[in-house]
């Protein structure tokens, strides 16, 4: 405890939670690396993070530790494309339940990777289609068959120029017309409810309680 509050000559005790912290969010990871005046032995006297993404544990390498008496691996820490041979006696290594390999963490990213990419994909969508320049009309104006070329073209500006400027309606003198809706609204495709899935989906994965983010009351 005294040696978190201080861990070594660059860092603070917060820099370093939070340094680990992250790394454990982004790749289920964190590494730091045990510093003492000999070879597993003595009093610990710094405590170093290591980047996860440049740490890689070594099954191979499984041992009994002359020093622990227990089983015991190494790891491969990559500095500038050299890799260098960490002994695990001098490393503290905290990572998440992985179903898929026993000595990697998984990610709370790689779990609701699916879900982030849904939802940013509805998210672009919302966008275009809330866009300036929106690609799908959502609706075709039709105006009678019988008009010439020269007022067909007059009504059409003027419409155009109706709706840029924001107006819900338009007013024209062409006799009967009609609209024809093409694109789909968000509820009739269930886009909103689709969202709020995509989100609860996240905080799971997070841990975040159910209603936390909501504003509800919550006795828990």
């Amino acid at each position: 405890e005294i040696l978190m509050e201080r861990p070594n000559s660059l860092m603070t005790a917060d820099f370093l939670l939070r340094y680990q912290t992250f790394w454990f969010y982004l790749l289920g990871n964190a590494y730091t690396f045990v510093s003492t005046p000999f070879f597993a032995r003595g009093e610990p006297v710094e405590l170093w993070p290591l980047p996860a993404k440049d740490m890689r544990p070594l099954p191979g390498t499984m041992r009994i530790s002359r020093i622990t008496g227990r089983p015991c691996i190494d790891y491969g820490y990559t500095v500038n494309g050299t890799e260098t041979l960490l002994p695990g006696e001098h490393i503290v290594h905290v990572r998440n339940p992985n179903p898929f390999d026993y000595w990697n963490g998984l990610s709370f990213i790689s779990a609701m990777m699916t879900g982030l990419k849904t939802d940013q994909a509805q998210a672009e969508y919302q966008e275009n289609f809330y866009g300036k320049h929106n690609g799908v009309p959502t609706a075709i104006v039709s105006l009678p068959a019988e008009t010439d070329p020269n007022q067909f073209e007059t009504l059409k500006q003027q419409i155009k120029e109706q709706f840029d400027n924001g107006q819900m309606r338009a007013i024209i003198r062409a006799g009967d017309f009609s609209v024809q809706t093409i694109a789909q609204t968000f509820q009739q495709t269930d886009f909103i409810n689709a969202r709020k899935f995509n989100r609860e989906l996240v905080n799971h994965v997070l841990g975040i309680p159910e209603g936390m983010l909501s504003g509800s009351q919550s006795g828990d």
